[in-house]
């Protein structure tokens, strides 16, 4: 392919696409009222080297590939995939992820490296990434799944970059054209386009993360009081493990990041899975301890409690009881499986699993109570994962179902908890089967135990509420109908329910640029629309002082009282915490 023919038959199809050298500008939306602060208490700001990259772009790429938005792609071809996997590892690669490690020397005041520090500098260098990617004549040449997954990507590439006549094209693209593509490809508005810019952070320094999330909600006009990031570990339930930066490395660096002096304080949610509990517990895995990391995290480095993601594979509490629950066929678990006897109380299941399944269950259960037990001690949250998706194996994304919560709730009745996702009104939770929606959902289920236990500590968040967009107005106005009867059934005032955006997860969608905005917006003219009076409460309650209540972070609290020692400790003003009513 020749230069001349791209721009020549680039240049009508790309119309308002930015032209080479021109910076994509976000989106406008909703201007919230000046002074209007935000707690986002559900967030990531990891990158890819905290992550086990394969499965999790796998797991989340899928859940969430840009749906609204013009397709260059089939996601749903493996192949493809399997290209989008490579193209993902070439840019992180390319572009070199900065590790825990990296970073704790850059926060010590040792030299920053601009390409993951500087937008600019990086915008250019993952775009030089692709272009390498696209021009390659070393890979996409043989017919396995991800050289044709490669040929499948690159003419997508060509087609987000407006060329269609030439997208027919499977091999490497001409270095003289690579460039002009990639660029175009990136800043265009397709599927594609956002997902190479989503794939840019995870090339990025955590902190940048979070000065770009912050300026994000300055922009739609709040007032970032306070950013609550969540670690995440799935290493064990997806068979791929970090190594770059382990969690007691990431612990530290997101201490470290607690202590910057300047924009709204970020105190997050430290990962923990029962599974390396329990590999810990039995000599398996000997590199750190997770129930002291978990302590460490909250006695030493500022976080606020703990990151759950029970669709990787576990329930909250009960596992051992869900006599019919399987686990993954990998290494670990036939490793923790070997020589059990037979279990004849599964003999019944549809499925049977594997024997000494119960046991597993029984050995999770533990880890998880001796979690609980932990948080209410530290003081320290829980947020976990409740909606029914990013699953880490044949429907485990249920065993996140608020049902399984509620035997938690009633057993540490002080222990904080937040689950996450709330308001697709889409899942019907375990007990409800055969029932109709929305009484049988899992938000029915949890405003069922708010309505019995008006004062108890538990939350809901609504991270990636993607419902309230790209709808026509016939069904936004059902869907507002179905969250109205919600909230006057179970929490008219608005006391259980909590702001968070689940960026940079949230970077894949088209609405990400107006979504803190947008969110306000319509709470305040569809939703609180009461008339009583206190409707302009329930916004802030919404937006900042249920996350408060949440995080123990109100004034004279326990958890407040933590982070200001914290910050006195580490020569800051214990006023570095913002006053959260």
């Amino acid at each position: 392919m020749k230069r001349r023919l791209l721009l020549a038959t680039g240049g009508a199809l790309l119309g308002g696409l930015p032209l080479p050298g021109c910076t994509t500008k976000p989106a406008t939306g909703p201007t919230v009222p000046k002074g209007t602060g935000l707690v986002d208490i559900h967030c990531h700001l990891f990158n890819s080297s905290d992550l086990p990259t394969v499965r999790f772009i796998k797991i989340v790429v899928l859940e969430h590939y840009p749906k609204d938005a013009i397709k260059t792609l089939s996601i749903e071809d493996p192949d493809a995939l399997d290209g989008l996997i490579a193209l993902f590892t070439w840019i992180v690669g390319r572009t070199k992820a900065p590790s825990a490690e990296d970073e704790i020397k850059v926060l010590k005041g040792e030299q920053v490296n601009l390409v993951n520090a500087d937008d600019k500098v990086n915008e250019s260098a993952v775009i030089n990434a692709i272009a390498e990617f696209a021009a390659s004549g070393a890979m996409g040449v043989s017919d396995t799944p991800e050289d044709r997954g490669i040929k499948k990507v690159r003419r997508a590439l060509l087609r987000a970059a407006g060329d269609t006549s030439v997208s027919v094209m499977s091999g490497p693209i001409p270095d003289d054209g690579a460039k002009l593509v990639a660029e175009r490809a990136y800043k265009s508005t397709v599927d594609l386009g956002l997902l190479l810019r989503w794939f840019g952070l995870f090339t990025r320094y955590r902190y940048v993360l979070a000065e770009k999330l912050a300026a994000d909600h300055s922009r739609q006009g709040f007032v970032p009081l306070l950013l609550c990031p969540a670690i995440v570990d799935y290493d064990n339930w997806l068979g791929e493990h970090v190594e770059t930066s382990p969690m007691p490395r990431q612990v530290e660096v997101m201490g470290r990041i607690a202590l910057q002096k300047k924009g709204p304080a970020v105190h997050g949610y430290v990962g923990f899975d029962p599974l390396r509990q329990v590999l810990f517990d039995k000599g398996i895995r000997k590199d750190y301890d997770p129930l002291q990391v978990v302590t460490d995290a909250i006695r030493l480095h500022g976080f606020v409690g703990v990151k759950l993601y029970p669709p990787m594979g576990f329930r909250a509490i009960d596992n051992e009881l869900a006599t019919c629950q399987p686990y993954p066929d990998t290494r670990t678990f036939r490793q923790l499986l070997d020589g059990q006897p037979i279990d004849p109380s599964t003999a019944k299941c549809e499925i049977r699993p594997a024997d000494g399944s119960r046991q597993i269950g029984a050995a999770l259960d533990k880890a998880m109570n001796r979690l609980f037990d932990t948080c209410v001690r530290e003081g320290g949250s829980v947020i976990a994962h409740a909606n029914d998706s990013n699953s880490g194996g044949n429907d485990y994304s249920k065993r996140a179902d608020p049902e399984f919560w509620v035997p938690v709730f009633r057993q540490w009745p002080r222990l904080s908890v937040c689950l996450a996702h709330f308001g697709h009104f889409a899942a019907v939770s375990d007990s409800q089967r055969g029932k109709p929606l929305p009484e049988s959902s899992w938000e029915w289920t949890l405003g069922r135990h708010l309505k019995a236990n008006p004062m108890a500590p538990v939350f809901g968040d609504i991270s990636y509420l993607s419902e309230i967009f790209g709808k026509t107005d016939v069904d936004l106005a059902a869907y507002t109908a179905t969250l109205k009867r919600w909230m006057s059934e179970f929490d008219p005032d608005c006391q259980h329910l909590v702001f968070g955006t689940d960026w940079t997860m949230l970077g894949l969608d088209k609405s990400y640029d107006v979504f803190s905005g947008s969110v306000y917006e319509y709470f305040r003219t569809r939703v609180f629309t009461v008339g009583d009076g206190k409707d302009a409460d329930r916004l802030k309650r919404l937006f900042s002082g249920n996350a408060a209540r949440f995080l123990s972070l109100r004034a004279g609290d326990p958890g407040r009282k933590r982070l200001e020692a914290f910050y006195v400790k580490n020569g800051l003003p214990a006023s570095r915490l913002p006053l959260l009513e």
